[in-house]
């Protein structure tokens, strides 16, 4: 469509133009491409005549930075542009009171049932739909930098569908204030969870809403393999849906719950192998680190301590024995994520696996830059 364009289009067809160029930052969007998102993105900042015709591509350019783990830049971006929106992001990131929290559990509880939170009116303003698009990119970008944070933007999410109405991201506000709240003892959390389900069905973000609430919310009450089987649906949903980010979060948790919960370690291992291998074809960076290790975890126990790295999975390495990806966790959250892995395992089995306790270093010798 752009290619049929005239000299002048800007001018002479405005309205296509930015539609044209706006859904083409979406498509590239989805298919991970950062560098056209950022040529379209570009274009539409220099010819668009107001901020409200701005914001999809400011949308999509920052779910690009996210993607693509330019995370400093995107979280930059995505604070800028709600501060021209009118949110005064440095009050929204302070940690809320336990008296806040309070005050809005108090809410859920008596005066919200789960129908009515469903049944809340549409929002009609278009810039609060950005708003809350773009505290749900924050989300993921202070999970890596700053957890501390999370309940604080979860909790504005909510705050604000209270205030504006229902809008394509609510469903997102109430699964990740669920999570927050499970994680501090509030059962009220589940229950969250539940109604985030009921909001995302048949919508563009179901994919991510089973991950999070799945993953981090009804593990309380749904047994494991129940878990590991939702995943699964979760990742062909994203598939549907075209979120190939939250397609690839619920495989990724859908592997490693399936370790957590007893399955054979030889089919988790191939499934692993060849997810590895498209994350590194689609440059997926953000489910990489934890792949891997996961991956190397199961060829140890497997095949004992001494296994030769270099022979397993070697596309993750090059000739010279180094990470052909960029880790976004630490150190210390992969060993966390290493000892969490054998800790339910060996619950499961009731196996010692203390002997496993240096793979991480052996990892982290033999490729240099993880």
């Amino acid at each position: 469509g752009i290619m049929f364009l005239n000299p002048g289009h800007w001018d002479a067809h405005y309205q296509l133009s930015l539609d044209l160029f706006t859904s083409a930052a979406e498509s590239a969007c989805a298919t991970s491409d950062a560098a056209l998102v950022k040529s379209y993105s570009e274009t539409i900042l220099a010819h668009s005549r107001s901020l409200d015709d701005r914001l999809p591509a400011l949308c999509f350019a920052v779910k690009s930075l996210k993607e693509s783990m330019n995370l400093p830049s995107c979280r930059d971006c995505a604070i800028e542009v709600l501060t021209q929106l009118g949110e005064d992001v440095s009050s929204v990131l302070e940690i809320p009171s336990q008296e806040t929290i309070q005050i809005t559990n108090n809410l859920l509880m008596s005066k919200m049932t789960d129908d009515s939170m469903i049944k809340m009116s549409p929002c009609t303003q278009m810039r609060a739909v950005f708003v809350m698009r773009l505290y749900h990119e924050l989300n993921y970008v202070y999970y890596v930098f700053d957890q501390t944070r999370l309940l604080a933007i979860s909790l504005r999410m909510v705050s604000l569908t209270f205030e504006i109405g229902l809008t394509d991201t609510s469903s997102l506000a109430f699964a990740n204030y669920g999570v927050e709240l499970i994680a501090r003892g509030y059962l009220i959390g589940s229950r969250l969870g539940t109604v985030a389900l009921k909001l995302a069905e048949n919508s563009k973000y179901i994919s991510y809403v089973i991950a999070a609430v799945k993953q981090y919310n009804l593990w309380v009450i749904e047994p494991l393999h129940a878990i590991a089987e939702s995943h699964l649906v979760g990742f062909y949903s994203g598939k549907r849906v075209g979120d190939e980010f939250s397609s690839s979060l619920n495989f990724c948790l859908h592997l490693s719950t399936s370790f957590h919960c007893g399955k054979n370690l030889i089919q988790i291992k191939n499934s692993l192998s060849e997810y590895i291998v498209q994350l590194l074809e689609n440059s997926q960076q953000w489910f990489l680190p934890q792949s891997a290790m996961l991956y190397w975890l199961i060829v140890e126990l497997i095949e004992g301590p001494n296994f030769d790295l270099t022979e397993h999975n070697p596309l993750i390495l090059n000739e010279n024995g180094v990470m052909l990806f960029a880790a976004s966790a630490r150190h210390l959250e992969l060993d966390i994520f290493i000892d969490g892995c054998k800790l339910m395992r060996s619950f499961l089995f009731r196996r010692d696996m203390t002997s496993c306790d240096g793979v991480l270093d052996r990892v982290v010798n033999a490729t240099c830059q993880l």
